[in-house]
C-alpha cells in the first residue's frame, strides 16, 4: 500500500469556552490509521482521538503549534505540523458614545474586541442624520435631539457575529 499522508493542512480557528470540532484527514497507508500528538501541545482542554477528531471546549485565546502523526497497521508513519489558533469572542465594547449637538457635524468610534480581523460593524435604526460604516465610523450630522440607542454588533473574518450591544447617542438641541 501506499503510505499515509496527512491531508489537512490548515485548522479553523476555535473560539475561547465553545465547542471545536474538526476531524483530520488522512489517505494512504493500511487501515487502520491511528492519529496521535508526537510533538508540541493542543490548546487547554482540546484532545485529539485516535481516529483523527480533535475536539472539545479551549479555555483561553492563544495560539498552539504542534506535530500530528498518522500512523498505519504496518507501522508506517507520516507527521504534519499544524497552529491552531484560540480567539476571543468579537465583542462590542461601545456602550455609550460621546454626546452630539443638533445641526452639528458628528463623529465617534465603535470599538470591538476578540475575533479574526477584520471586523465589521453592523447595526439597527440609528439616530436621525447619522451613519455607521462596517469599520466602525459614527458620523454624521444630527437632526433630532434626544438619546437614542441603537443595537450594533460586530462580525468577524470567519464570519463569527457578536451578540447585539444597544449603544446610546445623546444628541442635545444646544451646546452643553
Amino acid at each position: 500500500p501506499v503510505a499515509p499522508v496527512i491531508a489537512t493542512t490548515t485548522l479553523p480557528d476555535a473560539y475561547a469556552g465553545e465547542t471545536y470540532a474538526h476531524g483530520l484527514l488522512a489517505s494512504g497507508g493500511a487501515a487502520p490509521l491511528r492519529f496521535q500528538v508526537t510533538g508540541g501541545a493542543l490548546p487547554p482542554d482540546l484532545t485529539l482521538a485516535l481516529y483523527g477528531a480533535l475536539g472539545g471546549i479551549s479555555t483561553a485565546p492563544g495560539t498552539a503549534t504542534f506535530t500530528v502523526t498518522v500512523t498505519d497497521a504496518n507501522g508506517v508513519a507520516a507527521t504534519r505540523a499544524l497552529t491552531l489558533d484560540t480567539l476571543a469572542v468579537p465583542t462590542v465594547t461601545s456602550s455609550v458614545l460621546s454626546d452630539g449637538y443638533l445641526n452639528s457635524t458628528y463623529s465617534a468610534t465603535l470599538s470591538a474586541t476578540g475575533g479574526r480581523p477584520p471586523l465589521l460593524f453592523a447595526h439597527g435604526t440609528l439616530p436621525a442624520g447619522v451613519s455607521v460604516s462596517a469599520a466602525g465610523a459614527v458620523t454624521g450630522t444630527p437632526t433630532q435631539a434626544g438619546t437614542q440607542p441603537f443595537p450594533v454588533t460586530v462580525t468577524d473574518a470567519n464570519g463569527r457575529t457578536s451578540a447585539a450591544v444597544d449603544v446610546a447617542l445623546t444628541v442635545y438641541a444646544g451646546p452643553q
